[in-house]
C-alpha cells in the first residue's frame, strides 16, 4: 500500500486505471473500434496524438504542469507569473515569466510530447525532446532582450524531462534552499524531487483524462 505524502500526488481510481492502461499499452476503451474517425488504426495510445480524441484534456494536462512550476516558484520566493502577455511576442504567449532576483530572468514555456507516436518511431526520446525544446527556443528567441532567456520546459507523456527542464527545477530548488533555515543540501534535494514527482503525477493524470475523454467520444459514435 502506498500513501501519498501530499494531496498533489493523489490519484483517483479512474486516473490510476487510465495511467496503467497507458503504461501497459492496453485499451482503456471497451469494445474499441478498429479505426479512428481520422482513419488511423486505433492503437491504445492513439488518443494522445489524435486531434479528434485529445479534446480539452490536453490543455488541462499542460496547465496542471505549469501550475506545479508556478507553485514551486512562489514557495521559493521567485517572482513568477503565468501566461505573461507582452506586445513584442505578438500572438505567442510563454507560460511563465520568472525573475530569480539574481540576474537570472526570462520566460519558460512547457510542451509535452507523446514520444510513442508513430511519426517518432525512428527517433530516440532524447532526439524527440531536443527537437521539441529547439522549436520552443526558436519561436521565442528573436523576441528576447539581451538579459532574458527562454527555458523550453519539454517533457514526454512518459514523464521524461528535458535536461533544460531539470536545470530549471534545480534553480527553483536552489532558491527554496537558500531561503530556508534548514541545511541547504537537504532542502535542495527534497524540493527538487517533490517538484519532479508532482510534475510526473500531473502528466499521468492528464494522460488518463485524455484516454477517458476518448472513451466517451468513441462510445458516442
Amino acid at each position: 500500500t502506498v500513501v501519498p505524502s501530499k494531496t498533489s500526488l493523489m490519484m483517483s481510481d479512474a486516473e490510476a486505471r487510465g495511467m496503467y492502461c497507458f503504461l501497459l499499452n492496453v485499451h482503456s476503451i471497451r469494445a474499441a473500434p478498429p479505426t479512428c474517425r481520422c482513419r488511423q488504426v486505433l492503437e491504445p495510445d492513439h488518443p494522445l496524438c489524435c486531434s479528434l480524441l485529445k479534446g480539452r484534456s490536453i490543455t488541462a494536462r499542460h496547465d496542471s504542469v505549469v501550475k506545479v512550476i508556478q507553485k514551486a516558484g512562489r514557495e521559493a520566493c521567485v517572482d513568477i507569473q503565468r501566461e505573461f502577455r507582452i506586445a513584442r511576442f505578438n500572438r505567442d504567449r510563454p507560460d511563465i515569466k520568472y525573475d530569480f532576483h539574481d540576474g537570472y530572468q526570462g520566460f519558460a514555456d512547457h510542451v509535452c510530447t507523446h514520444v510513442g507516436a508513430w511519426s517518432y518511431r525512428n527517433h530516440t526520446i532524447d532526439e524527440i525532446l531536443n527537437e521539441a525544446a529547439k522549436k520552443k527556443v526558436t519561436s521565442y528567441q528573436r523576441f528576447l532582450k539581451p538579459d532574458e532567456s527562454i527555458v523550453p520546459f519539454a517533457t514526454s507523456t512518459f514523464g521524461v524531462l528535458h535536461p533544460q527542464a531539470i536545470d530549471f527545477i534545480d534553480r527553483l530548488a536552489g532558491a527554496a534552499a537558500a531561503n530556508s533555515m534548514l541545511p541547504f543540501h537537504s532542502i535542495f534535494h527534497y524540493t527538487k524531487f517533490r517538484i519532479i514527482d508532482e510534475i510526473l503525477i500531473a502528466i499521468m493524470k492528464g494522460n488518463a483524462h485524455i484516454l477517458a475523454d476518448a472513451a466517451r467520444y468513441c462510445c458516442e459514435l
